[in-house]
């Protein structure tokens, strides 16, 4: 196989594990803190235990986002913005 070859298979592999990983997380069965409405829960919200979970129930798409993010200089705000595009997703 050539390095093209090899390329295209990689890309496919992880395109077809970020599909499923959304799948999973648009699914009704998904349990997410984006999707509590409880206003307690709504009150505690953290842009770092969205990215935990986020982590734990799509490591492709957190990696993907993590490190399309990734700058010379850390910002504060990465998390948020981390967790913002993997919600509009």
């Amino acid at each position: 196989m050539n390095d093209s070859q090899v390329k295209k298979h990689i890309i496919d592999y992880i395109g077809k594990d970020l599909s499923n990983e959304v799948k999973s997380l648009s699914s009704d069965k998904s349990i997410s803190i984006l999707k509590d409405s409880d206003t307690d829960a709504l009150k505690e919200f953290t842009w770092d235990a969205l990215l935990c979970e986020l982590h734990q129930n799509a490591p492709v798409l957190a990696t993907l986002l993590c490190k399309a993010t990734e700058t010379r200089t850390p910002r504060e705000n990465r998390n948020a913005i981390v967790g913002m595009c993997a919600s509009i997703y």
